[in-house]
């Protein structure tokens, strides 16, 4: 089924954690680059290109979305793009910071489960987020994800929030004291 130009609801929870896990079940890899055209705060509003190169198979592909919304409800609509346009919009348009990271995207006991380790500016940065359909379901943490720290509230865990603020001297200060080291670039 094509799901390009539907709406769907986000329902998405974050979680820190302090390591990628040394073992995830069938996990696919991908590169993902990223970077915003428009942003909207007021509104919570934006419009992010997305670039996605699959580890495996070497194959690349290109998600224009845009979000309206914030916290657990939020709207999205994707569109495919072709991939080699990315760099073009990104020079002519690109607005913010590009977010680099690799994905590890796995099932665990039925749930898929999505470990992002950050490059770039966020290196050090590990971030696992589950979807869900009922934002009331509880979240059962894999016991392999070791120590973890839910961040769904924190604002300035959203990309969009560090694609265009960076970390705050405060957000820096609390991933110092999970991480036990400094994580970023001084924005």
């Amino acid at each position: 089924m094509n799901t390009a130009g539907c709406v769907k609801r986000e329902a998405e929870r974050r979680f820190l954690l302090q390591r990628l896990p040394a073992a995830l079940p069938d996990a696919q890899v991908f590169g993902i680059r990223q970077f915003y055209t428009a942003r909207d705060p007021a509104r919570y509003y934006a419009i992010r290109f997305r670039r996605i190169e699959d580890r495996h198979s070497g194959a690349v592909s290109c998600i224009e979305t845009h979000k309206i919304g914030t916290g657990m409800d939020v709207m999205e609509t994707e569109y495919p793009v072709v991939p080699g346009l990315y760099t073009d919009i990104q020079r002519l348009y690109g607005i913010g910071r590009e977010i680099t990271k690799q994905r590890h995207v796995t099932r665990i006991n039925g749930d898929t489960w999505e470990i992002d380790v950050y490059d770039g500016p966020y290196a050090g940065l590990v971030v696992a987020e589950i979807e869900l359909d009922d934002p009331q379901r509880p979240v059962q943490m894999p016991a392999l994800f070791g120590p973890w720290l839910e961040v769904t509230a924190w604002r300035g865990m959203r990309n969009v929030v560090l694609s265009f603020d960076g970390l705050t001297d405060e957000l820096r200060a609390r991933l110092r004291d999970w991480y036990g080291r400094p994580i970023g670039e001084v924005s």
